[in-house]
């Protein structure tokens, strides 16, 4: 293995990377993150090969020392503080969640792609083509939304409701992301089974003329219920592509990679649910008039966007504690 070239431009970059960590990771984009974790694999794999075959090597030294430095930063124990999980939360997972955007939209699209069959076989009278994938007594939902006028539920048992809804969401998205291991297959089938699910009742609810309770009933923990499902499928799908397409790396690298990358998505999945679920637990079964419900609605996702999309100065400048 020769010692010029690309493998020691990435020994170069990984040295140049480690200078940005002597102020602590926190100065460091997601994306710089998961170069220094990748370089880090590559420059072992390096050097293994170098004590073999080149054990002379005045690189070997070399790469020790830089691969000493790598994994005190890396594998090193961090002092957990306030100021560190703000930080880790108000800048890390929206970055990471930007990052890795075309997972994220794969498990969208899918989602959609079942939110748009479920609701055009309803609408267009094909209902029974779904009844083997659809609840009994699901679509009529729909009317029986028309009749009650929406949920109204006492607000003593909202805290319950409340708690047993993210546990549920939880529950649900852990699978999303757990069965990306199987190449995605299942995390797909979720996507498109829940959009089916979701589709067929806006269809039973819009032919019953309850189109407005039913967004009215959804929206407004939907906005971030939603999102964390697309989340969780697109971590699973992120978990899919270490083994489908792990580049430079071995399967076991790359899945170890980017199972901290999907971990990192996970986090997001979990604020998420619990907004949703306090919603869930107090908003929408409460008697409020379906307009202030969509307002609710409205504000969650503003402000949802501004946290995801919201222009940040650089790591670089900002005064970190």
């Amino acid at each position: 293995m020769p010692t010029d070239g690309l493998r020691r431009e990435a020994w170069d970059r990984l040295h140049e990377l480690l200078r940005l960590t002597d102020n602590g990771l926190g100065r460091m984009t997601p994306g710089q993150l998961e170069e220094l974790g990748r370089l880090y694999q590559v420059t072992a794999a390096d050097l293994a090969y170098l004590r073999t075959h080149q054990p002379d090597s005045v690189w070997v030294e070399r790469l020790n020392s830089l691969l000493v430095r790598a994994y005190g930063q890396i594998y090193g124990e961090r002092t957990a503080s306030p100021a560190r999980a703000w930080r880790f939360v108000s800048r890390t997972v929206p970055e990471l969640l930007r990052a890795q955007c075309p997972f994220i939209a794969l498990a969208t699209g899918i989602y959609l792609a079942g939110f748009v069959a479920g609701f055009l076989a309803v609408f267009t009278g094909h209902a029974a083509a779904l009844s083997p994938f659809l609840p009994s007594g699901l679509l009529a939902a729909g009317r029986h939304l028309h009749h009650t006028g929406g949920l109204h539920l006492p607000l003593v048992e909202s805290p319950a409701m409340s708690s047993f809804i993210m546990t549920h969401n939880i529950e649900v998205s852990l699978g999303a992301f757990a069965t990306g291991i199987a190449l995605g297959l299942p995390t797909a089938y979720f996507m498109a089974f829940n959009g089916l699910l979701l589709g067929a009742l806006a269809a039973a609810s819009e032919s019953h003329g309850a189109s407005l309770l039913f967004w009215a009933l959804i929206l407004p923990h939907g906005v971030f219920e939603l999102p964390a499902t697309w989340i969780a499928g697109g971590a699973g799908f992120l978990l899919a592509a270490a083994l489908i397409a792990p580049g430079d790396l071995s399967r076991r690298e790359a899945l170890a990679l980017r199972g901290r990358q999907a971990l990192g998505l996970l986090v997001a999945v979990l604020l998420l649910l619990v907004v949703a679920g306090l919603i869930e637990g107090f908003v929408t079964p409460s008697p409020l008039p379906p307009s202030v419900k969509l307002a609710v609605a409205v504000v969650g996702a503003a402000l949802l966007g501004a946290y995801l999309f919201w222009p940040r100065r650089p790591l670089d400048e900002e005064v970190l504690p």
